[in-house]
């Protein structure tokens, strides 16, 4: 396998040559359908703080809570909620993460088809395969996405601000964009 840099909007990106390249990528794609509620989902809390509000009487105290649920086969979303108690603010995210599930098609096994990049306000983040046995090699928001899709082997780079409801987003443009890229190669070929 051969490495070189690929100069990316500014920024360089390293791209992977096998020697065996394949020729048409999406007859290599496999899409499994998402889950009907039968089986269980991964569910990982990123960021969990507590925010105040003053009023006339004193401060009040509500939690505010990032959470990524996804199905190990190519199904993920996100979820933001605020609520009194910590438990509620938990719960609602993940309802709300349910609810709002993408689908991205992965290679066969569990690979990302191609190289990618997303951006939203200040973050920019850009993402790409690594062989058999590297594992994952990101930031822990950008890991817990990654283990929610069922990937095993990625590297990811953040360029700009790191705070984890923007990388979040920025991610899943990423991702939204791959699934576009997919149709055009399914409508291509």
């Amino acid at each position: 396998m051969k490495i070189y840099w690929k100069k990316l909007d500014d920024e360089y990106v390293p791209n992977f040559i096998d020697k065996n390249t394949r020729k048409n990528i999406a007859a290599d794609i496999e899409i499994t359908n998402l889950s009907n509620g039968k089986t269980t989902l991964y569910e990982k809390i990123i960021k969990l703080t507590k925010v105040c509000r003053i009023v006339k009487g004193g401060r009040k105290y509500r939690y505010w809570a990032l959470v990524v649920v996804g199905d190990m086969c190519g199904s993920v979303g996100f979820g933001v909620a605020k609520a009194n108690e910590v438990q509620d603010a938990v719960i609602k995210s993940g309802r709300c993460a349910k609810n709002n599930m993408v689908k991205v098609p992965l290679g066969r096994n569990k690979e990302l088809i191609s190289n990618i990049s997303g951006r939203y306000n200040s973050t920019k983040i850009l993402m790409w395969n690594n062989r058999d046995g590297v594992g994952i090699r990101a930031s822990n928001a950008v890991r817990s996405i990654f283990d929610a899709l069922g990937i095993r082997n990625a590297s990811a780079k953040i360029i700009g601000s790191r705070n984890p409801h923007n990388v979040i987003k920025a991610t899943f443009a990423a991702l939204k964009q791959l699934s576009i890229r997919f149709r055009l190669w399914k409508r291509c070929s």
